[in-house]
C-alpha cells in the first residue's frame, strides 16, 4: 500500500511539473500604443550617449 501511495505521488508531481508554459507577446509599456510591432533578437542599452529629444510646450 505505501509502494502505491509513493507511485502515485510521484506520478501526480510528473504530470503537474510537465506542463508548457504559454509565452504571451512582449507588449509595449510606451504611450501612444505603436500601430505595429516587429520582434527581433538584440539589445538596446542606455548609456550616456542616449538622447531623448522631445519638443518644448
Amino acid at each position: 500500500m505505501k509502494i502505491h501511495q509513493y507511485f502515485l505521488q510521484v506520478f501526480i508531481l510528473i504530470f503537474f511539473g510537465c506542463k508548457n508554459d504559454i509565452k504571451k507577446p512582449i507588449e509595449p509599456n510606451i504611450i501612444p500604443k505603436p500601430l505595429s510591432q516587429t520582434i527581433k533578437k538584440g539589445v538596446f542599452i542606455l548609456n550616456k550617449n542616449v538622447k531623448i529629444i522631445s519638443p518644448s510646450e
